[in-house]
């Protein structure tokens, strides 16, 4: 599993994001980070906690699909086997990886997965339990 983190002035939300992927019960998880051109310190962040290899700095703000196609052209995403994509403001309940796996190798024909989105403030609020599409990616 390939997790694909996209920040942009994500500091505020950094750490704890990547102490919940630091968490994560899966036995094989790698982290790519995109930097959106960030002015914060969240470069710095990223590549202090995962190495200067595993942090692509963009000079411009590609926004989110463009940060994502330069991870998926890098070579750490060449040999995954799941993409998990996330926003710096994500923080994952430890098991989240693991069932979202399992959940994709259970369901025969899944091509997405997705996890249920609460607040980050108050998770009492849920913003999102996912959707299905049809294979043209219609809901």
């Amino acid at each position: 599993m390939l997790v694909v983190l996209v920040s942009k002035d994500g500091e505020r939300w950094l750490r704890p994001c990547l102490l919940a992927l630091s968490r994560q019960t899966h036995e094989r998880l790698g982290v790519l980070a995109v930097d959106n051109a960030s002015s914060d310190g969240s470069a710095a962040l990223l590549e202090t906690a995962l190495g200067a290899d595993r942090v692509i700095r963009l000079p411009a703000n590609v926004g989110f699909p463009g940060a994502v196609r330069e991870a998926l052209n890098a070579p750490p995403a060449q040999d995954a086997d799941y993409v998990l994509l996330l926003h710096d403001d994500t923080q994952l309940e430890s098991d989240a990886v693991a069932r979202l796996v399992e959940t994709a190798e259970r369901i025969d024909g899944t091509g997405i997965v997705g996890p249920k989105v609460v607040g980050w403030d108050d998770p009492r609020i849920l913003l999102e339990v996912g959707l299905s599409t049809d294979r043209f990616g219609y809901p």
